[in-house]
């Protein structure tokens, strides 16, 4: 948005997010595998013997 729009552009959508009430949050890329995995149906790689209890 601001390589695109400059400032300006980066200061409506900050407005907008805090009018609209949204949390912005990190995401890691371990977050966007499970999301992904989750939303596909698809298996997940994982190491470890906890992984099998989780609900993805």
């Amino acid at each position: 948005m601001l390589n695109r729009h400059g400032p300006k552009g980066a200061r409506k959508v900050n407005a907008l997010i805090q009018e609209a009430g949204f949390q912005v949050e990190s995401v890691t890329p371990q977050h966007a595998q499970l999301a992904l995995a989750k939303a596909t149906g698809l298996p997940l790689l994982f190491k470890g013997r906890d992984f099998p209890g989780t609900d993805i």
